[in-house]
């Protein structure tokens, strides 16, 4: 056997329970469009609480000279279920 068996192993896909991948159509609607409120402090609360769900990625920077808040892969796996969701009901 190799001292130094450095072959790359195949990537876990994450899984989330039901639970964490749950979403209000308030933050389904903020994931999907970036606002879901008139009210800034409404979306600034719901970007908080996405954001300490892990639901975004790192800021990336644009072309334009703005950032903006990918999704994380739990963010798409929620907004997947969710719509999902409303399509079988």
């Amino acid at each position: 056997m190799a001292a130094n068996d450095n072959t790359p192993k195949p990537e876990a896909t994450p899984t989330w329970s039901n639970k964490e991948l749950r979403l209000t159509k308030a933050q389904a609607d903020f994931l999907g469009s970036g606002r879901n409120s008139v009210h800034q402090r409404v979306d600034d609360r719901t970007q908080l609480i996405l954001e300490s769900r892990k639901m975004f990625g790192p800021w990336k920077p644009n072309g334009d000279g703005t950032y903006s808040l990918p999704l994380s892969a739990k963010g798409e796996a929620a907004l997947r279920r969710h719509h999902n969701r409303k399509t079988r009901g």
